[in-house]
């Protein structure tokens, strides 16, 4: 997930936009791709620099609700069999379109 801040002097954030397919209405300080977590708890973070990398780190006395981060449902072999024959299908289609036209 995208996310994108604005930070004070001493990093707190202070404005923050955060999805998987989104366009910054304006000019951001900095970005981070995280994820959905971290984004929805975004405020209670806060940007450090390592160096000359910018890092996200809890505030001092947050915590972070939601437990364990989600993992997706591993694919099954049917599922993964169906991409597959998707796949070989629209290859062969370009396929024939590319060669169609020699």
């Amino acid at each position: 997930m995208f996310i994108y801040v604005n930070v004070d002097v001493e990093g707190n954030i202070t404005n923050a936009i955060a999805g998987e397919r989104i366009i910054p209405d304006k000019e951001y300080d900095f970005f981070f791709l995280r994820d959905e977590i971290t984004a929805s708890n975004i405020m209670k973070f806060k940007v450090v620099l390592n160096g000359f990398k910018a890092d996200l780190v809890l505030k001092e006395g947050e915590e972070i609700g939601g437990g364990e981060i989600p993992q997706p449902n591993p694919p099954t072999l049917e599922s993964l069999a169906e991409e597959s024959k998707m796949n070989s299908m629209a290859i062969m289609e370009l396929a024939e379109i590319i060669l169609g036209g020699i």
